[in-house]
């Protein structure tokens, strides 16, 4: 049992496309069970949205069965559901049902009657020798009727992940790399308003970039000696739904409540105005004091962007400083 304010990431690569330590973090209670080779966790968070110039409360239940088929093979199971205290018929609270952890969420909430926010999804690897393989599938919602015939209904919410990630040694030196490819649908994460999208004070919950969008992602590290490290990452990102405005949305702001979209059907990733994003940054860490795991870092780098029908931007950036990964290295990345 654990309890605090803290993020949560799931998932074995640089992203998450379920639950990812993006955001701002958040009050929880965890509870893990371990037995043979199943992982049993739950995680209970309150989460905040501004909301008509105030401050509204929302909560979010998540849990994850998670399968370790061998010492190689893990096949994890997720599910959770986003809900306010207050909606148009009553004030709420924390609905009991959703405490129970062996509870499947979707006949829940049909049996409260509401309208809650529900995601379930995939989270799966395999460990070879010196090579993981590693992978996500989140569903939002989706008819199968509309998958088959492809016609690109707005509802056809989902997103993906698929990385490999590896470490070795050169001249007895630790080199570690990874390169992934993410994607999610149009409207994924979004809903009907903030306290029941996928977010937590205004950041998604999973990926960065929100939804409408496909990314490549690599990254690589190299340990020239025991304190000292250099790094590299490139990310390509392609995110439609640019020509949105205050009162329409294409499904990029998961913010943006679905019931503003301008149709039923066509849409794709990249479509309705698309912005291009290139992002290269390098790094050179140094660690100060090894039990305080605190480092001394410098990390300059570039983006540039083009958006359809406007001229290209380029922006430099500097990241530099004294931190420490004492309690979580992930904390650093974005």
């Amino acid at each position: 049992i654990q309890t605090g304010i803290d993020h949560h990431f799931i998932g074995e690569g640089n992203r998450s496309m379920l639950l990812s330590d993006f955001g701002a973090p958040r009050p929880f209670v965890r509870l893990r069970t371990r037995f043979w080779k199943i992982e049993f966790s739950n995680i209970y968070q309150l989460l905040r949205e501004s909301s008509s110039g105030g401050q509204m409360n929302k909560f979010a239940a998540t849990h994850t069965l998670d399968f370790h088929i061998n010492d190689r093979f893990k096949v994890g199971l997720f599910e959770s559901v986003v809900f306010s205290p207050k909606d148009t018929l009553m004030n709420r609270g924390f609905e009991a049902e959703y405490l129970n952890p062996f509870l499947f969420y979707r006949p829940t909430e049909y049996s409260i009657g509401s309208q809650d926010r529900l995601l379930v999804g995939l989270n799966t690897s395999y460990q070879f020798k010196k090579i993981m393989l590693y992978g996500q599938l989140v569903i939002d919602d989706f008819v199968l009727d509309e998958l088959v015939n492809r016609t690109r209904w707005w509802a056809s919410k989902y997103g993906g992940q698929f990385g490999v990630k590896s470490k070795t040694t050169i001249n007895s030196h630790e080199f570690r790399w990874l390169t992934e490819l993410n994607f999610a649908r149009p409207f994924t994460y979004s809903h009907l308003s903030d306290v029941t999208v996928y977010g937590n004070q205004g950041l998604p919950l999973a990926h960065p970039l929100g939804a409408n969008f496909v990314e490549s992602l690599s990254e690589a590290r190299y340990f020239i000696a025991d304190d000292l490290s250099i790094g590299a990452t490139v990310m390509f990102a392609q995110q439609g739904g640019q020509d949105a405005n205050d009162s329409l949305t294409f499904g990029a702001d998961i913010y943006k409540p679905y019931t503003d979209r301008p149709y039923e059907y066509g849409y794709k990733i990249g479509g309705d105005g698309k912005m291009n994003r290139l992002r290269i940054t390098l790094e050179v860490n140094y660690q100060l004091i090894e039990n305080w795991r605190l480092h001394a870092f410098f990390k300059p780098g570039v983006e540039m962007r083009s958006v359809s029908g406007q001229p290209s931007v380029t922006l430099p950036f500097i990241f530099g400083g004294i931190r420490t990964q004492l309690w979580n290295e992930r904390s650093f990345n974005y």
